[in-house]
């Protein structure tokens, strides 16, 4: 059979569509997405171990060397710490740091927040490697210095087992790469994202104080949350989804085996929702882990400072220690040792790497570090869900096509205005970054156009066109309308946050399952408004309060930032996509006849 005929759909096939596909299409519809209901349910328990590839099997080493000689050295520059009075001596005593332990060094100063602030930035140079790759070491700084700063030994402390690793590294023979140290002050994100900015496009041409140390390959950053170390975190997810490569992981939870590692994923924020007690009633741990690696990657905020590395195409993860509370003061010397040796030997691991970490996966779901769920099983959930789309659309198009050209014009227009609309509101958000002054004017003006403009419009192109297939060929074409912008805008969300695009899915399929134009039954056209409604962006922000138990305008707010800061696609979609297409299929359902 020939699909095509002429530059058009054969008769042919037009015809076994409409005998044999499209008369069950409502339960072909359902069937898909139920599918794809228990796919993502599923997911979980399709997940299978890790595994290292060929390139991170070339990256093992030897034991660590790392020695309680060394570790005196951090316990040493801790006390230094406690005795600072101010600011300024502590960036003289940074800087003296720096000048002994780094062979190259330099300080940063960038201008954020209405104040100077400052990246310290050591440099480990690898003797015989002529200084074109390196590998990065992070960690955070807090000011201004304060009494309760000063009292924390957990900062002191983090700040000289940097230092400790820098003077080990400094004489380690096995340096195939430069080592870069870099401190930020931890109170922001902002000074990684201006030392990275700095380091790749520089701002100023003749900076010679800026020093680099050539192509980043990998990096880690460490948050010391407690010298006393009973348990490590790992923080993975960067922004807008992004996650590194996993054998990156996977060489970290192979080489640091003395302590249990657990992902930053089932966080207090998720702890404290709704879905709490809806995840104990289930009584899956995988389904919890999963559900909320799917909600970070698809709210796009970045989890830690190596979701800016991982915005320049380096590997980067956060590491977070932690400690039992059953034992606050149990300080064992030999778990820092093994700790930081573990640290050493992934250093060493990285600093052999041949190229970039490529041969393993960039696209997964991790439910535990040893345990992942490829692109391939939890994406085929979302294919479902385009294909019943698909299928409702070819329903409307074969069954009523479009109508006359007044229709046409009228569905191309009104969409087109709607959109526009949703474009200004998208700016005035932007620009003016007030939620509450934000959503008066949107409303108002959405008010405006309802009882107002639309009228107008429906005038203008439809005064001639009052037949009895007047509503039907509009709600057609604005179906088929819709379907074509659904599944462009949602391929174009899978391409960079799958996780974002799934949950939308949810959301939208919904729609094309249920909702259905009658010229007849006008009670049931409001049944299905109140249903559309049901599964509006405006439901949908709403429940995410509800479960999250946040205010409506923080959770705007929150939208606004993540998407100006960070990129998320979440806050256009839902205003210049989702919003006028919702608001078109009610206004069709209420109106015409």
């Amino acid at each position: 059979m020939r699909f095509i005929v002429n530059g058009t759909i054969s008769p042919k096939l037009t015809e076994f569509f409409k005998k044999k596909i499209l008369p069950f299409s409502t339960i072909i519809c359902i069937i898909l997405f139920s599918t794809t209901i228990i796919l993502a349910t599923r997911s979980p328990k399709l997940a299978r171990k890790t595994y290292i590839s060929e390139q991170g099997l070339t990256i093992r080493n030897s034991k660590a060397e790392y020695s309680r000689q060394e570790l005196q050295t951090a316990f040493l520059i801790q006390e230094q710490f406690k005795s600072l009075k101010n600011n300024k001596e502590f960036h003289d005593w940074f800087f003296s740091l720096l000048q002994k332990f780094s062979d190259d060094f330099f300080v940063h100063k960038f201008y954020a927040n209405n104040t100077w602030q400052y990246n310290y930035c050591g440099i480990i140079r690898a003797s015989k490697s002529p200084g074109i790759e390196s590998v990065v070491f992070s960690s955070n700084y807090f000011l201004p210095l304060s009494q309760k700063v000063l009292s924390n030994d957990f900062d002191g402390f983090s700040i000289g087992l940097a230092f400790s690793l820098m003077d080990f590294f400094q004489y380690a023979k096995w340096k195939s790469k430069d080592i870069i140290f870099l401190f930020t002050n931890g109170e922001s994100f902002k000074g990684v994202q201006e030392w990275l900015k700095e380091y790749h496009n520089p701002q100023e041409k003749n900076n010679n104080n800026f020093k680099r140390a050539g192509v980043i390959h990998a990096g880690i950053h460490l948050e010391m949350n407690n010298p006393i170390i009973t348990e490590i975190t790992l923080k993975i997810e960067g922004i807008n989804g992004q996650l590194p490569n996993l054998d990156l992981i996977n060489t970290i939870t192979r080489e640091i085996p003395y302590f249990p590692i657990s992902l930053d994923e089932f966080s207090s924020e998720t702890q404290k929702s709704k879905l709490n007690f809806i995840f104990n009633y289930l009584k899956s741990k995988n389904l919890q882990y999963f559900t909320n690696m799917i909600k970070n990657q698809a709210l796009s905020i970045p989890t830690g400072v190596h979701s800016f590395f991982q915005s320049y195409k380096i590997d980067c993860v956060t590491i977070q220690t932690n400690s039992n509370p059953k034992n606050p003061n149990n300080l064992n010397p030999t778990s820092l040792i093994r700790f930081i040796g573990g640290i050493e030997v992934v250093f060493r691991d990285l600093s052999n790497l041949i190229e970039h970490l490529h041969q393993s996966f960039f696209y997964y779901l991790l439910i535990d570090p040893i345990v992942y769920i490829p692109i391939g099983d939890y994406s085929l959930s979302f294919l479902f869900s385009l294909l019943a789309i698909v299928i409702r659309m070819l329903d409307f198009y074969l069954n009523f096509g479009f109508g006359s050209s007044n229709h046409i014009i009228f569905i191309l227009f009104t969409n087109v205005f709607s959109h526009l609309f949703g474009f200004a509101s998208y700016l005035m958000a932007i620009l003016f970054r007030n939620s509450q002054n934000w959503l008066v004017f949107h409303f108002g003006f959405t008010f405006i156009t309802e009882l107002i403009i639309f009228p107008i419009f429906r005038w203008i192109f439809l005064s001639k066109n009052s037949g009895k297939k007047n509503g039907i060929n509009i709600w057609s074409g604005q179906y088929t309308y819709s379907g074509i912008i659904i599944l462009s805008s949602l391929t174009f969300v899978a391409i960079s946050n799958i996780s974002l695009a799934l949950i939308f899915s949810f959301f939208l399929v919904p729609i094309v399952l249920f909702i259905r134009f009658s010229q007849t039954k006008k009670f049931w056209n409001f049944l299905q408004s109140i249903f559309l409604l049901i599964f509006s962006p405006y439901s949908f922000v709403l429940l995410y309060c509800f479960l999250f138990q946040k205010n409506l305008f923080s959770v705007i707010d929150l939208l606004v930032d993540s998407h100006v800061l960070f990129g998320s696609l979440i806050f256009p979609f839902l205003i210049i996509i989702w919003i006028p297409i919702s608001q078109t299929f009610i206004r069709i359902l209420i109106q015409e006849k």
